[in-house]
Parts: structure tokens; C-alpha cells; sequence
């Protein structure tokens, strides 16, 4: 009797263990799956925040683009009429919109260069809308992704 107790304790013990194994094995897979799942909500994210940002440079270009276009075509009519106060009107639209062209390309080399430094951004909540409002005549004069002004967003 001593003799099968002795195996049954010790068939109890290895149990024990294993059991142990495997809650300390399920803890680490249910962490691991955390950590999988919070990586691919940060990715999810980031791949919105591309999409949002691409879909705002689209725009951001056709509207100088369209300027530059609709400027040319007018400069073409006035110069069949001989308007040069007309066509020096409309070549300084060109000129500002291949400046505003200028400073977007800028800011997007600024955000690449902060990415591949790989700096920290702060997040924060933000209605693109309304600072697109606000900012849409003073953004490239401000400057904001130049050196030491500061970026901010949420997804």
C-alpha cells in the first residue's frame, strides 16, 4: 500500500507540473496574442494615417495644379488680346502655386526625414477638417513640418 501511494504521489506531483507548464504555456500564448493583436491594430492604423495623408497630398496638388493649368489656358486667350496686365496676373497665380507645390514637397520630405529618424510623435485628437479650414491659407507660409515645429495627429 505504501509502495502505490508512493507512485500515486509521485503520478500527482508530475501532474502538477504539467499542469503548471501548461498555464504557464497558455499565459504566454494569451500575451503573445495580445501583443500580435496590438500590432496589427497599430498597423491597421498606420495604414489609414497613409491613406488619410496620401488622399490629403492628392488634393493638396490638384489645387495648384489646376491653377497652373486654368492660368496658362487664360494667359493663352489674353495674349492673342494683348493684356499684359492680365497675363502678369495670372503668371503670379502660377508662380504661387508652383510655390505652394514647392513648400508641399517640403513638408513631405520633412515627415520622411522625422519617420526615418524614427522620432516620436505626439498623439493627440485632431479635426483635420477644421485645421484645414483654419490653415488652408497660411499653411505653407507657416511652415509647420519645418525644423522644430512640432506634428501632431490621431487616427
Amino acid at each position: 500500500d505504501l509502495d502505490r501511494t508512493a507512485q500515486l504521489n509521485m503520478a500527482l506531483d508530475v501532474l502538477k507540473q504539467e499542469n503548471e507548464a501548461r498555464k504557464k504555456t497558455e499565459e504566454e500564448l494569451r500575451h503573445a496574442k495580445e501583443e500580435i493583436s496590438d500590432a496589427l491594430a497599430k498597423e491597421q492604423e498606420l495604414g489609414k494615417m497613409k491613406s488619410s495623408f496620401i488622399s490629403m497630398i492628392s488634393h493638396e496638388y490638384r489645387t495648384p495644379l489646376t491653377v497652373i493649368l486654368s492660368s496658362s489656358e487664360i494667359i493663352k486667350l489674353f495674349l492673342e488680346k494683348d493684356k499684359k496686365d492680365k497675363i502678369l496676373q495670372h503668371l503670379n497665380k502660377i508662380n504661387s502655386a508652383v510655390s505652394s507645390m514647392n513648400d508641399l514637397i517640403e513638408d513631405v520630405l520633412s515627415f520622411t526625414e522625422m519617420k526615418s529618424r524614427k522620432l516620436d510623435f505626439i498623439r493627440i485628437p485632431l479635426n483635420l477638417n477644421q485645421v484645414h479650414r483654419k490653415q488652408r491659407h497660411t499653411r505653407y507660409k507657416s511652415g509647420y513640418l519645418r525644423t522644430g515645429r512640432i506634428m501632431t495627429w490621431s487616427g
